[in-house]
């Protein structure tokens, strides 16, 4: 499925470092992508209008992004100092933003799917076969 939000709205809820010569576009890609193929597959069945899905995508498009580039908390000017915001909780609850798509998510399908993974239940089963023959 396509995706449904945007890098400049998601710009709008999170402050983006723009390198030398970046674009919007290409800094916030990689993260919108990410943020659209969890949507599609851990809410796509919910009956949202688009732009609920939308809102739901761009925040957490968001959280990736803080993720990578964490958010600036605090700063002074003399002497220079800087406080970063970093892991208020695992996973999605690692940023505000993704606390912000699981509340966005009223079906709870996204805060499900963050407490299986933050537990390490529901996911899929691996295991190991010997596909070799026997030295004996």
């Amino acid at each position: 499925m396509a995706v449904r939000t945007t890098a400049l709205a998601v710009s709008k809820v999170i402050q983006v470092d723009l390198g030398l010569g970046e674009s919007l576009e290409s800094i916030l890609e990689p993260f919108i992508e990410t943020a659209n193929q969890i949507v599609n597959d851990v809410c796509g069945a919910c009956d949202y209008s688009d732009a609920k899905f939308e809102l739901i995508e761009r925040w957490l498009a968001a959280h990736f992004y803080g993720c990578f580039d964490p958010q600036l908390l605090s700063e002074t000017a003399g002497p220079v100092s800087a406080a970063y915001l970093w892991r208020t909780g695992p996973m999605l609850s690692q940023t505000r933003q993704g606390q912000q798509a699981m509340m966005l998510d009223t079906s709870g399908k996204l805060s499900t799917w963050n407490s299986q993974a933050v537990k390490g239940t529901g996911g899929q089963v691996v295991g190991v076969s010997w596909l070799g023959t026997s030295n004996s």
